[in-house]
């Protein structure tokens, strides 16, 4: 009956009036609908939207834009411009935000592999063997297969050489075709392998770990030739000494003037310690409680360990150690997830640490993943995956299956699993095996956006993606959240509201805008996903320049209504017949304010969610109307303020 017979109507859940305004003349305000924007807090806003000046001082609405994701990620709430939440896109050039290169993937038939899969660069062409019972040794671009005639357990290279090292020998190639003997006996049965070049006061070293009696031995020798001749006796194999200290070897790697060594604990693994050995002394560097080391690797100066929770129910982390201090510098998991999280051996490639990782709740991956800590920024960002099979099961493994999985080539990285028992993956982004391309797709996920003020409903008004002219086959596709939290993000989510989403494929056209213009909009906190599509041939990729944010306040509503026991309808045909009294129109809006309880305001044709800002009623005592003589109602009119809220 609103318009009708009632100005307005509020309802608070239970029951619902119909108001009418006071009757004071057809120009004065007080008997009118007052219906504004929130002019006030919209100005507030604007001062804390963005720390961008071109946001706070050029624009009408407060809004925030973000051109830079060179931060990295892991951020939920939007603090920090450079930084997001969740992204398999290329991050590294400010105003350039790109798919990233595709992956290629080669698989083997392998038979009778054992634990360990190893792959390293050399030569300009990766290598990896999934320790077949054949020995067989597969590169990845020239399509050779080299065969030392053992089991290999450990693949690496001093740079010159490609190492192979089994259960009881050691080979190396220096042409990629032909295999020579480097020692064909060794003090004990080898577990894992390393080569590490140590400059003038160790020249270049091969090490060894074996199993002894509750503790790993430590051996190396020599691989220069003018020191050692080939193959090497197991007398020149010399003891690394540890002082039998008890512990697993689990990592080694060149460090200062010596090698850093990461050990877990021998029986109870409910720790890992990293050590320093200058070739006569073992100093312990670091000792960390509650986690398992899967590896280690060095990065211009300083050592980087990868660490699961001993009872894996918690975030894996990636911890810096540098000039003995220790520093956690990415935890990727979910905050609040205890359930079984996995990772492997960091392995460095120029100024970046690639990590494998296994997390629960992964947002837009659907299988383990690359995360890449920037050494030089901090910037925590992740590669995409190729498929839901990527590392199939690799990452459950112990330390012997993760070891050296990952092999990093210039800006480009590459990885090996075993898929089965009869078949070995190799994959490689395509800037080292060609043909070059980009990926199919990408997602950029938002940190969530609340202008520094998470308790204040605010209108969503739009979400703007500047990029460069499309290309044929190009897409930017839109979504947004309100209200939502982006740890709960999938791919397949559906937007909130189901209307805020779009998508553009239109050729040459530079900017992708999602407007969000309905009652729907009402929020006190939004973030935002989109997904890049390759062009044609997957040749080209949308470039994202920068984005915008684009928020306004809510209505605000003042009425100055007729809370009398008579109020002539708007028909003019009768009074009110509700059968309610002055006071019950007036105690319903009191209540609310006391309350805190919200209610919904009926116009014509249109609902809100509001709550009383201010209130002020008038009661001008007892009085008797004309006709039949009955004590009156309590007589009040009434002014209030009504703000909209989210729904």
């Amino acid at each position: 009956m609103v318009g009708q017979n009632y100005h307005l109507g509020l309802s608070d859940g239970s029951v619902s009036y119909g108001y009418v305004l006071q009757n004071r003349g057809g120009t004065d305000e007080r008997s009118a609908i007052n219906e504004t924007s929130d002019i006030n807090s919209r100005d507030r806003l604007i001062q804390v939207s963005s720390p961008s000046l071109i946001d706070q001082h050029l624009v009408n609405y407060p809004r925030a834009s973000q051109g830079d994701y060179s931060g990295g990620g892991l951020q939920v709430v939007f603090i920090d411009a450079t930084k997001y939440f969740d992204s398999d896109l290329d991050i590294k050039t400010p105003g350039y935000l790109q798919l990233r290169p595709s992956w290629a993937r080669v698989t083997k038939t392998i038979a009778t592999p054992g634990a360990y899969t190893q792959a390293v660069a050399w030569r300009g062409d990766i290598w990896f063997t999934f320790n077949e019972s054949g020995g067989n040794i597969y590169s990845l671009n020239g399509g050779t297969t080299l065969n030392p005639g053992f089991a290999v357990r450990g693949l690496d290279t001093d740079g010159v050489n490609l190492w192979m090292g089994g259960t009881g020998a050691l080979s190396y190639s220096n042409d990629g075709a032909t295999t020579n003997a480097a020692a064909t006996a060794l003090n004990g049965t080898a577990l894992k392998w390393w080569v590490a070049s140590q400059g003038t006061t160790g020249g270049r070293f091969v090490y060894y770990a074996i199993a002894g009696a509750g503790f790993d031995s430590l051996y190396k020798f020599s691989t220069d030739p003018s020191v050692n001749s080939f193959p090497v006796g197991t007398g020149s194999q010399a003891q690394v000494p540890t002082a039998n200290n008890v512990f697993r070897i689990v990592d080694l790697v060149a460090y200062q003037n010596g090698i850093a060594i990461l050990t877990t604990d021998s029986t109870s693994t409910n720790g890992f310690d990293v050590w320093y050995h200058d070739g006569a002394n073992l100093s312990r560097i670091v000792r960390v409680e509650g986690y398992v080391g899967k590896g280690m690797c060095s990065a211009l100066g300083d050592l980087y360990v990868g660490a699961q929770a001993a009872n894996l129910n918690d975030s894996p982390v990636l911890a810096r150690i540098t000039s003995g201090q220790y520093e956690i510098v990415a935890r990727p998991g979910e905050p609040g997830v205890y359930t079984a999280q996995y990772c492997g051996q960091p392995r460095s490639g120029a100024e970046f640490v690639y990590w494998p990782v296994q997390l629960v709740g992964q947002g837009i991956s659907t299988a383990p993943y690359v995360l890449v800590f920037d050494t030089f920024s901090g910037a925590i960002s992740h590669l995409p995956n190729f498929d839901g099979a990527d590392w199939g099961t690799t990452l459950t493994g112990d330390h012997y299956a993760v070891h050296r999985n990952v092999a990093p080539y210039g800006r480009g990285v590459s990885f090996a699993w075993q898929a089965s028992s009869t078949s070995g993956v190799a994959q490689a982004q395509t800037t080292i095996k060609t043909p070059f391309s980009y990926m199919a797709n990408g997602w950029m996920v938002s940190s969530k956006y609340d202008f520094g003020t998470p308790g204040i409903p605010k209108r969503n008004r739009r979400i703007e993606i500047h990029h460069a002219p499309l290309n044929a086959g190009e897409q930017v596709l839109v979504r947004a959240f309100i209200d939502q939290d982006p740890l709960a993000f999938t791919t397949a989510l559906a937007p909130v509201p189901s209307t805020a989403a779009v998508t553009n494929s239109t050729v040459g056209s530079i900017v992708t805008v999602l407007t969000m213009g309905s009652d729907q909009s009402i929020g006190r906190s939004m973030y935002f996903a989109y997904q890049l599509t390759a062009g044609t041939g997957q040749a080209t990729t949308p470039k994202v320049i920068y984005t915008a944010v684009e928020i306004g306040g809510t209505w605000i509503w003042d009425f100055d209504l007729d809370c009398t026991s008579a109020r002539r309808l708007l028909n003019q045909a009768a009074e009110d017949s509700q059968g309610v009294t002055g006071k019950d129109l007036y105690f319903l809006m009191r209540n609310a304010y006391e309350n805190g309880t919200p209610l919904t305001l009926y116009l014509s044709g249109l609902s809100y969610t509001v709550n009383v800002e201010s209130l002020k009623g008038q009661a001008f005592g007892y009085v008797q109307h004309q006709g039949t003589p009955v004590k009156a109602d309590e007589e009040w009119l009434v002014h209030v303020t009504l703000r909209q809220e989210a729904s």
